[in-house]
């Protein structure tokens, strides 16, 4: 039982591995001016974090970025990787999400509405691989590396960013490129999807 559970956690982020950055740029996207930059992005995401969001998403917040520079080689592209997939490093572990039902009575329908809020650890990568391995997985880290090596141009730049979540604190590496859409990736608020997906299901009452 505990088996497929860590196979189904695993799974999940995996899945998640590099979506768009949907965390921070979700909550930009209610600025009321069009954002630009990644200045624009984590600024407006630093300032606007928590209350706008709903499930495990609310208890996330952005505290601060720290710039360390542009990749200028292969050798700076490889270290900041190294950084990313260091042991230490975080990573999201998504979990089954939160499910609120209401229903709702209109006339001779009843209409049943579903909202998904995510629920999520942030765990290390060595705990990732660790679970990988109690479930007979191949080292997740492997995927990763690659797909990052694909992502990762020399050029970008990086930042560290400071994230507190459920009383804890955090640290991830942000690459950007404001001539790439701003923020590249990110191993928290990148990984994170926030809204509610709704659901609604009209039956007839008999």
């Amino acid at each position: 039982m505990m088996k497929s559970i860590y196979k189904k956690i695993l799974l999940n982020s995996l899945g998640f591995i590099l979506f768009a950055v949907c965390f921070i740029y979700a909550n930009s996207s209610i600025a009321q001016t069009p954002l630009t930059t990644w200045q624009e992005h984590l600024e407006y995401a630093k300032n606007n974090f928590g209350g706008l969001n709903e499930g495990d998403a609310s208890h996330l917040n952005l505290i601060n970025y720290v710039y360390k520079g542009v990749i200028k080689s292969e050798i700076d592209k490889n270290k900041v990787i190294g950084s990313l997939l260091s042991f230490d490093a975080p990573v999201v572990m998504h979990l089954p999400p939160i499910i609120r039902t209401d229903t709702i009575i209109m006339g001779d329908s009843i209409v049943i509405q579903k909202k998904s809020f995510p629920k999520f650890e942030i765990a290390t990568i060595r705990e990732w691989i660790e679970i990988a391995e109690t479930t007979g997985e191949e080292n997740p880290v492997i995927l990763m590396k690659r797909q990052l090596t694909q992502l990762i141009q020399i050029g970008f730049e990086y930042l560290e960013l400071e994230w507190h979540y459920k009383g804890k604190t955090f640290h991830s590496i942000c690459i950007v490129s404001n001539k790439n859409e701003g923020v590249i990736y990110e191993p928290i608020g990148g990984n994170i999807t926030i809204g509610t997906n709704i659901t609604i299901e009209k039956t007839t009452k008999y």
